[in-house]
């Protein structure tokens, strides 16, 4: 603790009031004063959570930072608090593992708008979480759900195989490919398959590349937040993903159409009907390293995003030849977005463009992506992809570099992009909606009726 107390100096705080004769406003108001909490171990600790503590710090809309659980604890509180993977309880383990949270102590302190929506999306997962109604209506899941990464172990029931993974086709990208998943999950509900066996969840990494490599669920999309709220009470329940055989085969292709239905395409109807698309789309959050390399490239303040869909896969064989002469090319692009006076596209702080820079062979567009030029004077166009996850560290695969794109075009102050071209467009417009963001344009029509 002398340790921890010289790393923080002055910013480390005890809370000077006794919850014993406290009054509910002067502890609300005190512990609401604290934007950050700091939960660790005591010695001997065998990775278990502190869980009155957890409720103290969370009901109060702190973001909390923690030493790491043991793995059976991890798919509770791996989603509301902020701590290393893996818990270890050996001395240097330990050590190692409050690194990485003074770590992410620091990055909070020097990010406000990060901090703030870390205390805001704890507040409202915990809220959800250990809602009286939540706990009560799945209480038969908790202890199974903290068991389902174990082989076989206490699965009671038929597990969905995706015979060939979700790439089942050369010319798929990451969209596409969780449409199918949508469908699988449309599958399972319909036949009361409560388990969708991980070793089948696999994508093609390569994107619209034929390459050959995959990647796993697990790979991309943190399994423990996608089980934790496999537990809610949804109109379309998810299957938990489940390291198991399986025991009923399905092909991708076949149920895709129902995930592409369910979805709805780009008008946001299905999204204002029926919830359960948006806890489809909320419930695929990347792993802590992706994430990681999306917060390290997110640009700051209010960004902008454009979907330029100007690659050259759309005049590939197999594609509508109307594809290519529907595209927008960036210098007219840019000019319709100079021109608007509309107050969603006012100047950003910065623009930021989803586009895989290297399949784009057109003059023109490829000369503007190298300038790094934008629609506004004096600002430098900002990309990210899988060249910017492969500056973080990891493989660098165009599905890792989608889905970047993907969770930064979530967040952005505005998003534009081609409907008609592009499910990757779609589906950003439809989680944007869940999320009630406005300004997603349709880039090919950017009349008013458009800025949804």
């Amino acid at each position: 603790m002398k340790a921890v107390r010289q790393f923080f100096n002055s910013t480390l705080q005890e809370v000077q009031v006794d919850p014993t004769h406290a009054t509910r406003s002067t502890m609300r108001d005190v512990l609401m004063g604290c934007p950050i909490g700091l939960n660790l171990h005591g010695l001997g600790s065998i990775g278990q959570m502190e869980s009155f503590r957890m409720a103290l710090f969370l009901s109060n809309k702190m973001c909390v930072l923690s030493e790491s659980v043991e793995t059976s604890e991890m798919s509770i509180w791996g989603s509301v608090v902020r701590m290393p993977a893996q818990w270890k309880p050996d001395r240097r383990s330990r050590l190692a593992g409050l690194d990485r949270v003074f770590s992410t102590f620091q990055e909070l302190k020097e990010n406000p708008s990060k901090l703030a929506d870390c205390r805001q999306t704890s507040y409202k997962l915990y809220k959800h979480i250990f809602s009286r109604e939540q706990v009560f209506s799945n209480a038969r899941w908790w202890i199974n759900a903290t068991m389902l990464r174990s082989p076989g172990s206490f699965i009671r029931g038929e597990v969905l195989g995706l015979v060939g993974g979700l790439g089942f086709a050369p010319n798929l990208g990451l969209v596409t490919q969780l449409l199918a998943l949508l469908g699988a999950v449309v599958y399972a509900h319909e036949h009361a398959i409560k388990y969708i066996s991980e070793d089948t969840l696999t994508f093609r990494a390569s994107g619209k590349a034929i390459d050959g490599s995959s990647a796993r669920f697990g790979d991309l999309f943190n399994i423990t937040h996608w089980n934790a709220r496999a537990m809610g009470n949804q109109s379309l329940p998810l299957p938990f993903v489940v390291q198991a055989k399986a025991t009923e085969w399905i092909f991708a292709s076949n149920v895709s159409k129902q995930g592409y239905a369910k979805s709805d395409g780009p008008d946001g109807e299905a999204v204002r009907g029926d919830r359960s698309v948006c806890w489809y789309w909320e419930s695929l959050r990347p792993t802590d390293a992706l994430l990681k390399a999306v917060d390290a490239v997110r640009p700051a303040a209010a960004y902008g995003v454009l979907h330029a869909r100007i690659e050259d896969d759309l005049r590939a064989p197999g594609i509508p030849s109307d594809f290519w002469s529907a595209r927008t090319p960036l210098p007219d692009m840019f000019s319709k977005i100079a021109n608007s006076s509309h107050p969603c596209l006012s100047r950003p702080s910065s623009f930021y463009m989803c586009v895989a820079a290297s399949d784009v062979t057109e003059p023109e567009d490829a000369s503007i992506l190298d300038r790094r030029v934008t629609p506004w004077p004096n600002m430098s166009l900002e990309l990210g992809g899988s060249d910017a996850v492969r500056k973080a560290g990891l493989e660098g695969s165009r599905i890792q570099g989608a889905l970047l794109d993907f969770e930064i075009a979530r967040g952005a102050k505005f998003f534009l992009g081609d409907e008609g071209l592009s499910t990757f467009t779609r589906a950003i417009m439809t989680s944007r909606t869940c999320a009630g963001i406005p300004c997603n344009i349709n880039s090919r029509d950017m009349r008013e009726a458009t800025f949804r």
